[in-house]
């Protein structure tokens, strides 16, 4: 492994001076928070109070509101929000209206970039895959808080084990008034992994979430910490710091002062990069001169590499070989014993190697509620692993072919079954394969031992012929609501055609009366 280290007491051409915003790397670093309080909820004060402090007394280049969610009262919604387009002005002061959805049992988020509230306690945003759906459907954004937190046999972030979302933008390394003894330097939710902390059991299962910090301020000092999350972004925009935020572009410090760059092949922290010999740099200086004595490098949650040092500018470049399924980020360390956490780079397969995908298939149109199936998800040679999740929950990593899942179907609705596949060189994201269709039996019909009604073909696309006995005098055919979409009553011939072209494909269930007896069947319409 090939490393250069470079200590100066003096500063690059460019940093002189340190002029407001800094810059590195060709990126200005934008100092904030985004989850604070007011007495809209469990705070004090109003949003119009809290901008200008932000602003003018703590000097931020950014700030966020995120109160709770279930104490917001009708109409103080809209004027956060409000508040909060008053104070925006770019190149100055960018402002984040938010809120924090605080679930008891799937623990807090901090929710931005959204129009409407998302309630903990309603059905539609009751549980951690609910909130993540409605993410999507209303085009939010989150970041995870203060991990731990609600423990205590809940299921905080589900711990992790669900489908990884791209809408969930980071997790708070620090908060509060504590830094990162408590929400980084932790044992997380699993006891066998070596002490891995919440951050990397996260990263560990998949999820790509930048490292951040707030400080959930409820005293109306929002701000006078010396911890801040810094934005490595082109403008002091809500657009470009959103995007920024996007592409995981941030850093968590506990001092405001301090600025950091971590790049792979010249690709700043939050990107992903080619498996290879990859050149990586760390650079870091405090706009006070503080002095480093520390930095590591972080793989997978185990200190790769560190060195020590005794500057006021550092500029660590070392060569190593990395792997695709690998993350890294950096921790640096001042004298004062204040640190900084990089958000990760993340390492995939070769340039020009296509992840792996499963078979195109499907599974069966339908399956009735209480029953148990295996559900078997083909691949090509050379997968070696997979990552099953029914629900958007994992459910089995299986490396012994066929991949396959044998689950109980307990409740009724359309499932969808993710998966996430793994080569000798690199794994999948996360893909929607199919989708289980669990409908209830119909109510099973005594019928005589000799079947005089049957029909064909089923499924079916355009047409079904019924044959039997000459005294069938009533068809209907219901969706599985309970709608009639198709019905005759008269005396039929031995052999009846019906047009069903005009259904959409699903599933219905077919009724033929028969001097006075009833055949109900399922009729699974294809296209």
């Amino acid at each position: 492994m090939k490393q250069t280290l470079l200590i100066s007491c003096c500063l690059l051409t460019g940093m002189t001076g340190y002029a407001q915003p800094p810059s590195i790397n060709g990126y200005h670093v934008y100092y904030g928070h985004l989850h604070n309080h007011t007495g809209a909820s469990d705070g004090k004060d109003t949003a119009f109070h809290a901008y200008p402090y932000a602003r003018d007394s703590s000097k931020m280049d950014f700030f966020g509101l995120a109160d709770h969610c279930w104490l917001l009262r009708p109409g103080e919604w809209d004027t956060i929000r409000m508040a909060a387009d008053a104070y925006n002005q770019d190149g100055v002061f960018v402002t984040f209206a938010g809120f924090e959805w605080s679930s008891p049992v799937y623990g807090h988020l901090t929710i931005i970039h959204t129009e409407k509230i998302a309630y903990y306690y309603r059905a539609e945003s009751d549980n951690f895959i609910d909130i993540v759906n409605w993410l999507n459907k209303n085009d939010g954004y989150a970041f995870m808080n203060h991990p731990g937190d609600e423990e205590g046999g809940s299921e905080t972030f589900s711990h992790f084990n669900t489908v990884p979302s791209p809408r969930i933008l980071g997790m708070e390394l620090w908060g509060k008034t504590e830094g990162f003894s408590r929400f980084y330097y932790n044992d997380g939710f699993y006891h066998d992994d070596n002490g891995k902390s919440f951050y990397d059991e996260a990263l560990l299962r998949g999820w790509r979430l930048g490292a951040t910090g707030s400080e959930d301020n409820h005293s109306a000092t929002w701000g006078k910490s010396n911890r801040r999350m810094a934005i490595l972004a082109t403008a002091l925009t809500r657009n470009d710091l959103l995007e920024a935020m996007k592409a995981r572009r941030f850093y968590s410090t506990e001092d405001k002062n301090l600025v950091l760059s971590f790049c792979i092949q010249g690709n700043e922290m939050g990107s992903e990069v080619a498996e290879g010999n990859n050149t990586f740099c760390i650079r870091t200086f405090d706009k006070e001169n503080e002095r480093f004595v520390r930095a590591r490098l972080v793989c997978n949650g185990i200190v790769a590499d560190s060195i020590v040092c005794d500057t006021t500018f550092l500029e660590w470049t070392l060569v190593r070989e990395t792997h695709c399924g690998e993350y890294y980020y950096v921790i640096v360390t001042q004298q004062d014993g204040e640190e900084a956490i990089s958000s990760p780079v993340w390492i995939r397969g070769k340039t020009n190697h296509q992840p792996p995908l499963p078979i195109s298939g499907s599974f069966a149109p339908f399956y009735y509620q209480n029953d148990s199936t295996t559900l078997t998800i083909p691949v090509e040679n050379g997968i070696t692993r997979m990552d099953i999740f029914y629900d958007s929950m994992k459910v089995k990593t299986d490396s012994v072919y066929p991949f396959d899942y044998r689950l109980k179907l307990r409740s009724i609705g359309k499932f969808p079954v993710n998966v996430t596949l793994f080569d000798s060189q690199c794994g999948s994201i996360s893909l929607l394969y199919d989708y289980v269709n669990v409908i209830k039996r119909p109510k099973e019909i005594l019928q005589e031992e000799e079947q005089r009604v049957s029909f064909y073909p089923n499924p079916c696309s355009e047409v079904i012929f019924i044959t039997g006995a000459r005294d069938f005098y009533r068809i209907v055919i219901t969706d599985m609501q309970g709608k009639i979409r198709w019905q005759a009553e008269k005396d039929f011939f031995l052999l009846q055609k019906i047009d069903v072209s005009s259904l959409e494909a699903g599933i219905y269930l077919l009724s033929i009366y028969t001097g006075g007896k009833t055949t109900n069947s399922l009729l699974v319409k294809s296209r």
